[in-house]
């Protein structure tokens, strides 16, 4: 088992569960978790430990470890590596992307083995695809 914070109320969950809020209703593993929100509400979670797949329409995602899918938030994306895509609606911080980062704001982190499309500045390691930002661009070389 392992932790998933939202808006400050842990719940226990399956290691590496895939963790969803759609309209203001909690999914672990594709099933009804918890409770009923306000759909306007904003969601902050944050999950301790790996999850495969994170989805949040309204609000940030914080992961204190690997994603092994897709992260897709209305905010920002905080975590360590993402075994596939990253589409935030701010800004994106982590340290390895498999797939591709669709940010709205900036875009920080390491190697990204697709394309990054960011509204603000782009500061990665290598970038396999395309790079398409609305600020500056910051890439290693090599």
């Amino acid at each position: 088992m392992q932790t998933v914070i939202i808006n400050g109320t842990s719940y226990e969950v399956p290691q590496g569960a895939s963790v969803s809020v759609l309209n203001g209703v909690v999914y672990i593993d594709g099933e009804k978790y918890k409770g009923e929100y306000p759909d306007n509400k904003y969601f902050k979670i944050e999950v301790v430990g790996g999850a495969i797949n994170v989805n949040v329409q309204r609000g940030e995602v914080v992961v204190h470890g690997n994603v092994t899918g897709k992260v897709e938030a209305g905010g920002d994306v905080t975590c360590q590596s993402v075994g596939s895509n990253v589409d935030a609606g701010g800004d994106v911080t982590c340290t390895e992307v498999n797939g591709s980062v669709d940010a709205g704001g900036d875009v920080t982190c390491g190697n990204v083995k697709e394309d990054v499309e960011a509204g603000g500045d782009v500061n990665c390691g290598n970038v396999s695809g395309s790079v398409e930002a609305g600020g500056d661009i910051r890439m290693k070389k090599g």
